[in-house]
């Protein structure tokens, strides 16, 4: 799973120590704090490479060269990796998911105190069901002092957006034909039909990107999840819409002939 607790470095130290004893068969004596590597440990270049490698699954990241250059001891090694965590996981592993947790708590209590009473009824219900779920998870990190939980935001984000949907399949009109005729007033039988074609569209996108959404929250590291949910994500999002915005000026070519 994709853990995101709190690393002290004493719990740096003590990984760092098992890791170098299990890779190079030192003694629990021979490595310290002020253990330097090359002098007291005896390793090469070689063998420096063997523990960056393993302490990239420690930390879940990958690990830069120059971000060793000037390793010496033990020590060095625990500062280098207490480091870049603190850079990497800002706000989260080093000042606490409780903070950011409690700020994610105030932002959806915000946004679910502020949601207008207007509009369509199934967005309105989206809106509160999406809201209290992440309230629910941001509170859940809290008490856990882990951030694992709200990773799966974006999942139930999807999910909900999925179930709306499919239930407007299910239950005409569609999302997008309610869409369509806020903006276009009445609709012709032919552009109802597209209207349901879209709205499968979405409903197998929101599938899809829910899909790798929770592949990422489980089995992926926080820079992989980041990647996608921050950034990709909406990426392939914009260019839903522009596909769809050209399939649409295609059809509508296509009746007017």
């Amino acid at each position: 799973m994709n853990t995101v607790r709190a690393f002290s470095k004493d719990d740096i130290y003590d990984e760092i120590r098992r890791e170098l004893m299990a890779l190079f068969g030192l003694r629990s004596e021979q490595v310290t704090a002020n253990a330097r590597l090359r002098e007291d440990l005896d390793l090469d270049s070689i063998d420096a490479v063997d523990l960056v490698v393993r302490l990239q699954d420690f930390t879940q990241t990958r690990i830069k060269p120059e971000q060793f250059k000037a390793v010496r001891t033990v020590a060095d090694v625990v500062d280098a990796v207490a480091g870049m965590l603190h850079v990497i996981y800002f706000g989260v592993r080093w000042f606490g998911v409780g903070a950011a947790a409690a700020a994610a708590v105030l932002v959806f209590g915000l946004r679910l105190a502020a949601r207008r009473t207007g509009g369509m009824q199934l967005s309105r219900a989206h809106l509160a069901l999406t809201t209290v779920a992440g309230i629910g998870l941001a509170l859940i990190s809290l008490l856990q002092r882990r951030a694992d939980a709200m990773l799966y935001y974006p999942v139930l984000m999807n999910a909900g957006l999925l179930a709306a949907f499919a239930w407007s399949l299910a239950h005409p009109p569609t999302v997008i034909e309610r869409i369509a005729r806020l903006r276009e007033g009445e609709l012709s039988p032919a552009a109802v039909a597209y209207t349901r074609k879209v709205t499968v569209a979405w409903a197998i996108f929101f599938a899809c990107n829910g899909a790798i959404a929770f592949a990422t929250a489980r089995w992926t590291s926080i820079e992989t999840w980041t990647f996608y949910n921050g950034g990709l994500a909406y990426l392939l999002i914009g260019v839903m819409f522009g596909a769809e915005w050209l399939v649409r000026r295609h059809v509508r070519r296509t009746e007017a002939k």
